[in-house]
């Protein structure tokens, strides 16, 4: 496909995920449809506060359609991976979102079969969090008034509607971890054994804040995986005697494999 078509199709099956408490923005993010009945991939990190929340709300902006509400989500996975004792065990920082009732969507993403290689050409999309209205309707609104404040939600998700703005980046795999996992994963409390052949990517191109959890896509329109942070030029523990120095101008992208295997099982959990 040219890229001129990867983009058009990212645009239509890519969303900007909110999460909501009480009307209020908690964390916001994107998200990527990669199933007709509106199945959504994105970072967990983007949803993980919800479990905390008293009133906890996860929306989805989709272009030309009204928002849509998912009531749960998969994710928080931490499986031991045969790492050395003094490494964590790995984090999967993914989460699957199913919608209350089928979205029958416009468009969605298939799924790559194959790792790819250092090398591969990939565009990654994302909607940049620190896009402002033109004025700052949080000082002109005034939700401290009471009639206004029942209606918070509905003017943020309004207002994010409005500014659905989605940005696209290309970008080359630089490197490739290879992860092999088999065993089993509570799944809503139903113990689920899975066998993959997975991988944690870098890209050499810097993601924005707001694009995690956005597909990176191959030039086939086929998703890779999803983005999990950007690299930073400080150090990041992973325990209280190792630092990693993470690279700067670059993003991680988890492959969709790490979660994906769990798509049978929910969608026969949310029939």
């Amino acid at each position: 496909m040219r890229p001129i078509e990867v983009c058009r199709h990212l645009k239509e099956a890519t969303t900007k995920i909110l999460l909501l408490d009480r009307g209020k923005l908690v964390s916001q993010g994107t998200g990527v449809v990669i199933d007709p009945r509106g199945i959504v991939l994105t970072a967990n990190h983007v949803v993980k506060p919800f479990t905390s929340l008293s009133s906890p709300t996860i929306v989805g902006i989709f272009a030309g359609s009204a928002p849509v509400v998912f009531p749960t989500f998969f994710g928080d996975l931490s499986l031991d991976v045969g790492t050395p004792e003094f490494l964590r065990p790995l984090e999967i920082d993914l989460a699957v979102l199913i919608p209350r009732n089928d979205l029958h969507v416009r468009s969605f993403l298939m799924l790559e079969d194959d790792i790819p290689s250092e090398g591969t050409e990939v565009i990654a999309a994302g909607f940049p969090e620190d896009v402002k209205p033109p004025l700052n309707f949080s000082d002109k609104i005034r939700f401290d008034n009471p009639e206004v404040a029942e209606k918070e939600v509905q003017i943020r998700q309004f207002i994010a509607a409005q500014f659905r703005f989605i940005m696209f980046r290309s970008a080359m795999i630089g490197t490739v971890f290879p992860i092999y996992l088999s065993g089993k994963a509570d799944v809503f409390g139903s113990k689920t054994p899975f066998t993959t052949r997975a991988a944690e990517f870098w890209l050499d191109n810097t993601s924005v804040p707001g694009a995690s959890g956005g597909p990176v896509v191959n030039m086939k329109g086929k998703l890779l995986g999803i983005v999990s942070e950007r690299g930073l030029t400080s150090t990041t523990d992973l325990t209280d005697q190792v630092d990693f120095q993470v690279p700067s101008g670059s993003t991680m992208v988890q492959s969709h494999k790490l979660i994906s295997w769990s798509l049978e099982k929910l969608g026969e959990t949310f029939k």
